[in-house]
């Protein structure tokens, strides 16, 4: 998720660089709650904005069209979860950082989940 003008949102490989706008106005509160699920098992991603859904998407050939080759994403994002980082000011790989509006976050997983 980008935090400028426009909050846009990015799913690696898949969307563009500059991030991709949300197909649904989102909600007005300056304190945003985010949740982001997803289901590695049929490649599914939901992103919950103060608990209103703003966007639920299946990664897919027409989306990840930035790979070398076709299977390449289903390589990636077929796996199972094992990390997740949120990128700050400080990681130079990464140009300008990505996450300079979290506060905190929390990791959890569905009951029963594999």
């Amino acid at each position: 998720i980008n935090f400028k003008t426009q909050i846009t949102y990015n799913i690696g490989w898949c969307t563009t660089k500059t991030g991709t706008p949300f197909p649904v106005t989102l909600p007005t509160e300056t304190q945003k709650t985010w949740m982001i699920t997803y289901d590695y098992t049929e490649q599914r991603i939901v992103f919950y904005c103060n608990g209103v859904q703003v966007l639920n998407v299946v990664v897919s050939d027409n989306m990840c069209t930035r790979w070398s080759t076709t299977n390449s994403w289903r390589d990636w994002w077929k796996r199972k979860p094992t990390q997740i980082k949120f990128y700050s000011g400080s990681d130079t790989k990464y140009s300008s950082g990505y996450d300079t509006a979290s506060d905190s976050f929390c990791l959890s997983s569905k009951p029963g989940a594999v």
